[in-house]
């Protein structure tokens, strides 16, 4: 049977609980008077003691339902109480028609709507959001005669000097209590019962498994859960399944609570073991109202076994981003993270598309950390370098991708060469070539990312990158809009990398609220590239520790790219060939169409963009 605890703030309330608990078949195991002050230690204690439901009033049922997960009983005062004591509080005043303040939370009264009109008095009501006092204080304010209310706003009347009734719990609104407390005593004796049954279920069960609630609390978790993740003490249930296993967030959690989305082949990492994890939800009303966490063991990964790995790895070759350090603050940003986590549970290619500057190797250290081998290298290999035999470094034997075990993470891969696009082609569709014939043989695959400022469709469409290469990479393609084009993310990126840089060279800045409006409204058409290399210029250039934005005018004035739409003269002049200068013009005027640009010069899409290769020419 559930046990009942009542907590009440007067001992002249006690008395009649006796009689009400035998009435009403209640197994009540404290009735105690306390103050507000004791309400959630004393609940908390009750619940060591055994205590299943709590009935308490007021205030102190307010504090008792926001600091504890106790099922809660609140007292609640019938309209007939409620007149009995507008009455009494009638004769403390001399008014004809008296002002009544009524002082207390929303959940201890019934309708009282038209009470004060049937009693011919002017009857308000002050909540004071849970402060009693400063209800008090703004029924006095504005106007009342009396008070009603429990014991804060009553000693706050009394400081005052004002006329206040107590609110004395009688015996009909106890009763309706303890009638609201058998039928929460009966329904948690049948889901304990229930539960029971559902355990036996459980353990004979091999795989782990957590039953979950709406809001991802721990509802139950069979024996074999518990040893996967040597969880027997403390008492899991209640608690958020992220406390018990912190690799799984709430923002995973997302589809399958909120839109009752199935998430299969997760691979989650509890201290030095790994799971193989299902989390499917469980509806009611065709709406997700749980979910059920299968886990499999798997074989534990050996971390950094191989030489190889090692080395790339102290090499330099590693991941700081994460999702949860990822600066994500506008919706466009947001969303583009959402389809990111959810490629990043997949070892296939990803394509990530973005202007120059965009957050293209952030993103993708996020997909290789929330991946299956996080701590396996992450290799960034930049595309454009100028390097004669830097693919000879990527592909040739002992080259990145045969010593690479994890990420290998391409930057501007439209500049590969085409024989380099062969090979990487061959790579990813498992065809290694004959240079790299054993790369195979590495016993974790590798998986490539690609990156570029360009978009790769339109470079197959103009014979620029290969077909077949384009679709082996592009299982998953993100684009990253322009810092322009999500302002809310500017202001946070910028004071991440202002503290970057303070810490670097101990040299502290502050700036000024309109130099951080100065900093929202430019365009930055560098994107993060460009944030970052002017936030270092902010740290060292700055005469002062005050940074005002006739300051940061003038480091864009002196140092801006000849691409800001803030800049005096045109894109082309950045250019010194004629031939640039004109194409860049014309991607200006044309807004980045290039297909309008070559029909205004009269050639080709694909000539038109050998010539932006040629002279560096980004669009």
């Amino acid at each position: 049977m559930a046990r009942v605890a009542f907590l009440l703030p007067r001992e002249d309330m006690l008395p009649q609980i006796p009689a009400l608990a035998q009435k009403y078949h209640l197994d009540v195991i404290l009735a105690r008077a306390i103050q507000t002050d004791e309400a959630v230690e004393a609940t908390r204690k009750a619940m060591a003691d055994g205590a299943d439901i709590v009935v308490a009033r007021g205030l102190q049922a307010n504090l008792i339902k926001a600091n504890t997960s106790v099922p809660l009983v609140a007292i609640q005062f019938t309209a007939q109480e409620i007149g009995l004591l507008i009455r009494k509080a009638t004769e403390l005043v001399s008014s004809p028609h008296p002002r009544v303040g009524l002082i207390g939370a929303p959940s201890m009264f019934q309708d009282v709507s038209h009470l004060g009109e049937l009693l011919g008095v002017e009857l308000r009501s002050y909540f004071g959001g849970g402060d009693f006092a400063r209800a008090a204080a703004e029924a006095i304010d504005e106007g009342a005669d009396v008070l009603i209310g429990g014991d804060v706003a009553c000693q706050y009347a009394a400081q005052r000097g004002f006329p206040a009734v107590f609110i004395s719990s009688s015996t009909e609104c106890i009763e309706n209590a303890c009638r609201a407390v058998q039928r929460v005593a009966y329904a948690l004796d049948l889901e304990k019962r229930n539960a029971a049954q559902l355990q036996i279920i459980l353990d004979y069960t091999v795989s782990g498994l957590i039953l979950l609630d709406g809001q991802g609390l721990v509802c139950q978790l069979n024996h074999s859960s518990e040893q996967l993740l040597n969880a027997a003490e403390p008492n899991w249930v209640g608690k958020p399944v992220w406390e018990l296993l912190p690799a799984l967030t709430a923002e995973t959690l997302e589809p399958v609570l909120q839109r009752g989305e199935e998430l299969t082949a997760l691979h989650l990492r509890h201290g030095e073991s790994r799971f193989l994890t299902t989390i499917s939800p469980v509806t009611a009303e065709d709406r997700p109202s749980g979910a059920v966490i299968s886990l499999t063991d798997s074989q534990q990964f050996k971390t950094y076994a191989d030489r190889q790995r090692k080395e790339l790895y102290h090499q330099g070759f590693t991941a700081p981003f994460t999702f949860d350090t990822f600066i994500a603050r506008s919706p466009k940003t947001q969303a583009l993270l959402e389809q990111a986590r959810h490629c990043a549970r997949f070892n296939a290619p990803v394509v990530i598309q973005g202007e120059f500057g965009t957050e293209k190797e952030e993103l993708a250290q996020c997909i290789h950390n929330a991946g299956d081998s996080p701590e396996n290298a992450f290799v960034h290999f930049n595309c454009n370098c100028m390097d004669p035999d830097a693919e000879e470094k990527l592909f040739g034997p002992q080259g990145l991708v045969e010593r690479a075990q994890g990420i290998l993470f391409l930057d501007e891969v439209s500049r590969l060469s085409p024989a380099g696009q062969y090979r990487l082609y061959r790579l990813i569709a498992g065809r290694p070539d004959s240079v790299s014939g054993a790369l195979n043989a590495s016993p974790t695959p590798l998986r490539v990312l690609a990156g570029d400022s360009h978009d790769l469709l339109e470079l197959v469409r103009a014979g620029a990158f290969r077909e077949d290469l384009y679709y082996a990479l592009s299982v998953t393609v993100l684009n990253i809009p322009p810092l322009r084009e999500r302002q809310e993310d500017i202001t946070p990126w910028a004071d991440y990398f202002l503290q970057a840089y303070q810490k670097r060279y101990g040299r502290y800045v502050h700036l000024t609220k309109t130099a951080w409006q100065r900093m929202w409204d430019y365009p930055w058409p560098g994107n993060l590239a460009q944030l970052r290399g002017f936030c270092q210029r902010i740290v060292v250039g700055s005469p002062r520790r005050a940074v005002d934005e006739f300051f940061l005018d003038s480091l864009l004035r002196d140092g801006g790219p000849a691409r800001s739409t803030e800049s005096s003269g045109p894109a082309s002049a950045a250019y010194q060939d004629p031939a640039a200068a004109r194409i860049a013009e014309l991607l200006s005027t044309c807004h980045g169409s290039r297909s309008a640009v070559a029909q205004a010069l009269g050639i080709s899409t694909t000539t038109l963009w050998r010539r932006m290769k040629k002279y560096g020419i980004q669009g």
